[in-house]
């Protein structure tokens, strides 16, 4: 009699389930150099050569002069490098600084990232990260608060800041594959409401329906930009972003009546009324 042999198929491994990584800080050598830099960049802006920058930042971004210092912009007339010695980088590193605006993160009291927007990329990124950031830190900005909204650039986040920030974090990741840092994560997680909107493209979109209501479930909204590719473009073509983060949000007037309600005279927290608000959206599912 013959042999028969039994062939057994191998299961695809799964990959291992996504964990939030806790990126280092740059060195505090690093730091120093790059608050030297930034403190220049940001005295250019407000010299008269960063009359133009100023007036971009004004018309197509929709920032206000109080909302530009706070965020300390700054702004780089002309490129130039230098040795990354002085960043406290290795010796044969060279630390490029491109001509554009420039963008700090910080994360508590460390600098973490400088970000640079280019006036005239040509074959480059439109935005380049200084050699030595930590790339993948989002920038935060806000503290106490019940919901968060989640966006690709920091300037969207810093104008979503001004417009509506006295009721949600702003939060950008940098890029639509970035994905939240420990620190970033644990945040999102004692959420109960947060608004995903990165860019109307294919890889905002892609990011948008896999990773995000994957890993976060409920918590996570999809709240598409409208008129716009983001929220800046968005408010060029007539979009109240105040109004559209209250609607993504809070989903009805009488919701966000109810949180003005508890928050001013019920002397609840921003998160404790979203939980009571949230608890109710849950209910009625």
């Amino acid at each position: 009699t013959g042999k028969t042999t039994t062939a057994t198929a191998r299961r695809p491994e799964r990959p291992p389930a996504w964990a939030p990584e806790t990126p280092t800080p740059p060195s505090a050598a690093w730091q120093e150099t790059a608050r030297s830099f930034l403190d220049w960049s940001v005295a250019n802006l407000w010299a008269d050569q960063g009359a133009t920058m100023r007036e971009w930042l004004h018309e197509q971004k929709g920032l206000s002069d109080e909302t530009i210092r706070e965020a300390r912009l700054g702004f780089n007339p002309k490129y130039f490098c230098q040795s990354g010695t002085i960043w406290g980088l290795a010796g044969d590193d060279i630390v490029h600084l491109s001509e554009g605006l420039v963008i700090p993160t910080l994360q508590g009291e460390n600098l973490v990232r400088l970000r640079i927007r280019r006036d005239n990329p040509g074959k480059h990124d439109r935005y380049m990260n200084v050699t030595g950031s930590a790339a993948k830190i989002p920038m935060v900005l806000g503290t106490d608060k019940g919901a968060a909204v989640i966006v690709e650039s920091e300037l969207d986040a810093i104008l979503l800041g001004q417009e509506a920030g006295d009721l949600a974090y702003c939060i950008a990741l940098g890029s639509a594959t970035n994905k939240p840092d420990k620190q970033t994560h644990d945040l999102i997680k004692s959420l109960p409401v947060v608004l995903l909107s990165l860019d109307a493209d294919d890889t905002g979109e892609k990011m948008s329906w896999r990773f995000w209501p994957e890993t976060y479930g409920q918590t996570i909204r999809y709240w598409g930009n409208r008129g716009g590719k983001d929220p800046s473009e968005a408010r060029l073509n007539g979009l109240d972003l105040r109004t559209w983060v209250i609607a993504g949000i809070f989903r009805s007037e009488e919701n966000f009546e109810r949180f003005c309600i508890q928050t001013i005279d019920g002397g609840l927290s921003d998160r404790e009324a979203m939980e009571q608000i949230s608890k109710k959206w849950r209910k009625q599912k």
